[in-house]
C-alpha cells in the first residue's frame, strides 16, 4: 500500500486502530469530472472551418 501511496496518488490516513485509503479523484469515483459529450465539437465541424485538417 505504501507503494501505491507513493506512486499512484493514494492517501493513507491512519487512525488509532484503523487505516483509511483515499483514492485519487477521477471520472469513476467523482461523476462530476466525467467529460460531457455535449461540450465537445465533432471533428467534421472542425474540418469544415479549417479544411487544411482534412
Amino acid at each position: 500500500m505504501e507503494y501505491h501511496a507513493a506512486n499512484s496518488g493514494w492517501v493513507i490516513e491512519k487512525g488509532s486502530r484503523s487505516q483509511l485509503i483515499v483514492l485519487p479523484r477521477n471520472e469513476f469515483n467523482h461523476p462530476e469530472l466525467k467529460k460531457n459529450t455535449a461540450d465537445t465539437v465533432p471533428f467534421e465541424h472542425v474540418t469544415r472551418i479549417f479544411p487544411i485538417l482534412s
